[in-house]
């Protein structure tokens, strides 16, 4: 009887953290899909980057490299190419 109060304890408890990770799943869930139908104009787009760009040099610098510089910008152009608008500059 003991043992069977103990797994029904586990049981129930397992189920209550079930619940809630998937309630924080279906709410990270739609926030998603209210991101992906966000529809923001290509001027907005660009003025909103370069605010970020310049709030992060403004926080944390400039790093210089040349190799660095190289291999982010093949990143860079990689991830471009390979976008649903590979024209946007």
């Amino acid at each position: 009887m003991k043992r069977l109060f103990v797994v029904g304890f586990v049981v129930l408890g397992t189920a209550g953290t079930a619940h809630a990770q998937l309630d924080r799943l279906t709410r990270g869930l739609e926030k998603a899909q209210q991101i992906r139908e966000l529809r923001i104009s290509d001027q907005d787009e660009r003025a909103l980057g370069e605010a970020v760009s310049q709030r992060v040099r403004t926080e944390f610098g400039v790093y210089q490299d040349r190799e660095v510089t190289r291999y982010v910008t093949l990143v860079g152009t990689l991830l471009a190419r390979a976008s649903s608008r590979p024209g946007l500059s």
